[in-house]
């Protein structure tokens, strides 16, 4: 997880200069839905990931309007973030609702959590692997968008899942190709067992 660590560390000098927070968690618990407390992913102890929702609302929220006092005020940010042995990074949002009840919230973090990135990573001058002067084509390179949904509260989506899964694809919404076709290199719909999958392929 060197890849990882070097982009942790960047965000851990950001964060130092504004409020000095542990970024990296475990996904499962990353996967909590605080409304009801219930865990998206369950297995725990298995992934480290960076947590931009505590990079969002603590520093970056602190560094941009130091005047504010609620976590309400922070820029929409995807949960969790993973870096790969090939240094392609990975986004995942974990919701615990049906597909078609997320499309705004997932809209809306899509694209404010990778202009806070580029924002941090502009003030903080780091050379990160890969990422070059041009962070929109970083983007549509290097960049997995993954929604993660509790197949309890959408069974016709698991179906989906599991029929493209099958077929050797990644099952996409309407909404979720749109951010694909227009800032990352891919972005698709993906229970927990497949996210599993694909995280054990890539990072091991």
């Amino acid at each position: 997880m060197d890849n990882q660590k070097d982009v942790l560390e960047v965000f851990e000098k950001f964060a130092g200069k504004y409020d000095n927070c542990p970024l990296l968690g475990d996904l499962s618990t990353l996967s909590l839905d605080d409304n009801n407390g219930v865990l998206v992913y369950h297995k725990q102890g298995e992934f480290k990931a960076i947590s931009l929702d505590t990079l969002a609302q603590y520093p970056y929220r602190i560094a941009r309007w130091p005047e504010s006092n609620k976590k309400s005020d922070s820029i929409a940010s995807t949960d969790a973030m993973l870096v790969d042995k090939n240094k392609d990074w990975i986004f995942i949002e974990f919701k615990n609702q049906s597909v078609r009840n997320t499309k705004d919230s997932v809209n809306e973090k899509a694209y404010q959590v990778w202009h806070m990135i580029m924002d941090i990573l502009d003030e903080m001058k780091s050379n990160i692997p890969l990422y070059t002067d041009n962070p929109l084509l970083f983007a549509k390179e290097h960049i997995t968008y993954i929604l993660v949904f509790n197949p309890e509260k959408d069974f016709l989506s698991k179906e989906r899942v599991e029929e493209a899964e099958l077929a050797g694809l990644h099952y996409k919404t309407d909404f979720m190709l749109k951010i694909e076709k227009y800032l990352y290199k891919e972005a698709f719909v993906a229970t927990e067992s497949e996210l599993r999958k694909i995280l054990k392929e890539r990072l091991e």
